[in-house]
Formats: C-alpha cells, sequence, structure tokens
C-alpha cells in the first residue's frame, strides 16, 4: 500500500519538474531575446556586406510561429485521434514542448556570443541617408560606430547569424518527421 502511494509521489514530483524546466527555458528564451548582443567592429570595407535594402520577411513571425507551434501538435493530435496511445500523446508532447524552448535558447545566446550584422544593418544604422554611412561614423581611434537609427533596431540587426527562422523551422519540422517516420501508424497518418 506505501509502495503505491511512493510511486504517485515520484511521478507528481517527476511532472512538476518537467513543466518548471520548460518554463524555465521559456522565460530564459524571453529574457534573452532583450539582451545586447555583442558588438562586433565593422570596417569601412566590408560595409558593402551590410548595404541590402530592407525588405520584408519572407515568412512574418506570426505566420513562423503559427507554423512551428500548430504543425507539431497537429501530427500528435492527429495521432492520438487514430491509435488512443495516451503514452506517445505524453511522450511526443513532452519532446515537442522540451525542443522548441531548448532551441530558441541555444540559438539566442550563439546569436548574443557571435553578435553578426544583418546584411540590412546599414539601412538600420542610417536610415535617414538610405543606408550611407556618414564621413564621421568611422572617426579614428573610436571602436564605436556612430549610428543615427533606432537603438532597438540597431541591436536586432546585430543578430544575424543563426537565423531564428531557420533553427525553429528545423526543430519544427524535424520534429515531425521523425515523429511520423518513427510512429507505427505513420503510413495510415497521411494517406
Amino acid at each position: 500500500m506505501v509502495h503505491y502511494g511512493l510511486k504517485r509521489h515520484k511521478n507528481t514530483f517527476y511532472q512538476f519538474s518537467e513543466v518548471l524546466i520548460r518554463i524555465f527555458l521559456l522565460l530564459l528564451f524571453v529574457e534573452l531575446e532583450r539582451w545586447p548582443p555583442f558588438v562586433r567592429k565593422i570596417q569601412p570595407e566590408e560595409l558593402w556586406l551590410y548595404r541590402n535594402p530592407m525588405t520584408e520577411s519572407y515568412v512574418p513571425a506570426h505566420l513562423l510561429w503559427t507554423f512551428v507551434t500548430f504543425v507539431p501538435l497537429s501530427a500528435i493530435v492527429i495521432s492520438f485521434l487514430m491509435t488512443k496511445n495516451t503514452v506517445d500523446l505524453t511522450i511526443s508532447s513532452l519532446v515537442v514542448s522540451l525542443a522548441m524552448p531548448l532551441n530558441g535558447v541555444i540559438t539566442d545566446i550563439i546569436k548574443l556570443a557571435v553578435g553578426r550584422p544583418r546584411p540590412d544593418f546599414a539601412y538600420r544604422c542610417w536610415p535617414d541617408s538610405g543606408g550611407l554611412a556618414p564621413v564621421e561614423a568611422f572617426k579614428e581611434g573610436t571602436e564605436e560606430l556612430h549610428c543615427s537609427g533606432s537603438q532597438a533596431m540597431i541591436m536586432e540587426g546585430r543578430k544575424s547569424f543563426p537565423s531564428g527562422h531557420s533553427s525553429f523551422s528545423f526543430c519544427s519540422w524535424g520534429f515531425v518527421f521523425f515523429y511520423v517516420s518513427g510512429s507505427n501508424n505513420a503510413i495510415g497518418l497521411f494517406i
């Protein structure tokens, strides 16, 4: 009798710790999004690399978050509706809910450490002049680049590598690929 109570207590503690890990990773990801990246010195000779015009993203952020959230969840729910396997539902939910925030944290840490400017950085730095650097932007003896644009846009412009869109898409679609290919009912899922 006592044995069952201890097992239930361990299972509750395990579930609680799993939820706490995911909440911690999610909060860490949100916090890291606000941190300033490493400020890499840009030489005047390499400015041409960062003078691509600013364009809208091919996949807007709201669409990205919709895809990377609902595609894995849809695969899990469809599989559950077909098999009624609660163990598979629990395990796959735990995997995807750990993979996504962990991917975000790792991607943000690399972005902050590398500090690589985006291809449109000059347009973020000097929006009034159409991405053309003024003469005083590269003063001798100063390490700092004198930008006239919004500080938030400039800091976001220093977070190019690795691509967050690519890493979240790879994590989400990679999960779906392995989940469907490893599932016993993979053929029935999409036929």
